[in-house]
């Protein structure tokens, strides 16, 4: 569930897509880039994308529908009709948080010609054992019987995923083909992603499904200016996909090469937001390189961690929490065991903690430090303060179920080593 220091470098230097909270999460499923052409790219330069806004949208040919019975293949977008096609995964808590905005779309749009379809490359048994689960955050609108044997008393059960989404077109395609014509063409790495389809069949428009209400008001009625979004979006997504290549070369673990596109790219674009990328990259090979080498010199490694988390703060609490939990890896390999490097871990995720709006994640990797130091004491505080927040409205809805058992299935273990060892020994 945690992913690598490696992937988490790469991914905030291009988006920030991960919300800091969300570090331990999954990460948004990168998928490789489809050229425009037969031609390979000039050095240094990404390739132009084969699907932007205003390019003819491509047909649908979707295996699995769940919403619905399957319609005959494939789909080709209606005149005077407006289609939303958003990728999504059950794995991917940010797709699932979307689900009731779009259900609440697809209802608001009805009878304005509005159809949404949201598509996974999942199996179809993943989807199905998914949609059969409790919505997130509606566990509390489940009552039983007021009384056992009133007549016409029903118990309520909380709504599912598969009755939320069967406001809209929930499908599967798991041979990647609909995501293939869509996000590789686009150059799109991470999901949910939501596609525009107008009423002639143009692409008009590509971001979050959480913040398309505007531009899908304005296709639905007529005054959607394409031109002028299609210049922001090039520049965007010229700028992505250039970073992918920074991505794939921070991935390799060619630092080198990364520093020569970013400075490349900051020549040949002048792009504001790549010239402050390429300030961090500095900080990113920094810390990439001091992950690599903790298990060669502890005592060293030790002493540089405060200045490498004071960094590593600078690019978002997220990256001190991977450097944490890279850290709490290599204890439970067996690879590290200095506590003087166990405990600046610890103060330096802590640091970076927001005391108003603490995030479990960090929290639990708090407590791990300090369990792999020997402290069961402070591990038990900080993993009680984890399983407490990870379990509150705000975050129950956004954490995976599996990652709030496990942070209360460790909780349960240090209570039961502490209760061990405070027993009186047996004569």
């Amino acid at each position: 569930m945690r992913q690598s220091v490696v992937s988490l470098l790469a991914l905030s230097l291009t988006m920030g897509v991960m919300a800091p909270s969300l570090a331990q999460q999954p990460a948004a499923k990168v998928v490789p880039i489809q050229g425009a052409g037969p031609e390979a790219p000039e050095e240094g330069q990404p390739e132009e994308p084969a699907l932007t806004i205003g390019t003819k949208a491509p047909n649908l040919d979707i295996e699995h529908w769940f919403s619905s019975e399957t319609p005959e293949q494939p789909i080709k977008f209606e005149k005077d009709k407006v289609y939303v096609v958003e990728f999504w995964a059950t794995w991917c808590p940010p797709c699932v948080a979307s689900m009731p905005h779009l259900a609440e779309l697809q209802k608001q749009y009805a009878d304005k010609g509005v159809t949404i379809i949201s598509v996974s490359d999942e199996d179809t048994e993943t989807v199905e054992a998914f949609l059969d689960t409790t919505v997130r955050g509606r566990e509390e609108e489940a009552t039983e019987k007021e009384t056992e044997g009133e007549e016409g008393a029903e118990e309520k059960k909380a709504p599912t995923y598969r009755e939320l989404t069967s406001a809209y077109q929930l499908t599967a395609d798991p041979d990647g083909s609909t995501s293939a014509d869509y996000m590789e063409a686009s150059g799109q790495s991470g999901i949910p992603c939501s596609f525009i389809v107008g009423k002639s069949g143009y692409i008009e428009w590509i971001g979050h499904p959480m913040g398309i209400d505007d531009a899908l008001a304005s296709v639905v009625a007529d005054t959607w200016d394409r031109e002028a979004f299609l210049e922001e979006f090039k520049q965007q997504q010229m700028r992505d996909l250039a970073m992918q290549q920074v991505q794939r070369a921070l991935g390799s673990g060619d630092y080198e090469r990364a520093m020569e596109l970013i400075e490349k790219i900051n020549k040949d674009n002048s792009d504001p937001q790549l010239t402050m990328l390429a300030s961090r990259l500095k900080g990113v090979v920094m810390v990439q390189q001091f992950v690599n080498s903790i298990s060669e010199d502890q005592a060293t490694a030790a002493k540089e961690l405060p200045k490498v988390m004071e960094q590593a703060a600078e690019m978002g609490p997220s990256m001190v929490n991977q450097i944490g939990w890279h850290i709490v890896e290599l204890a439970q390999n067996d690879q590290i065991d200095n506590k003087e490097l166990l405990q600046a871990a610890a103060e330096g995720v802590a640091a970076a903690v927001d005391e108003k709006s603490p995030v479990p994640p960090m929290l639990d990797t708090i407590a791990r430090l300090y369990y792999a130091k020997g402290d069961i004491a402070e591990a038990i505080k900080n993993q009680r303060r984890a399983v407490e927040v990870a379990k509150s409205p705000e975050w129950s809805s956004q954490l995976p179920d599996e990652m709030i058992e496990e942070m209360t299935q460790f909780l349960e273990q240090l209570e039961g080593e502490a209760d061990g060892a405070d027993a009186p020994a047996k004569e």
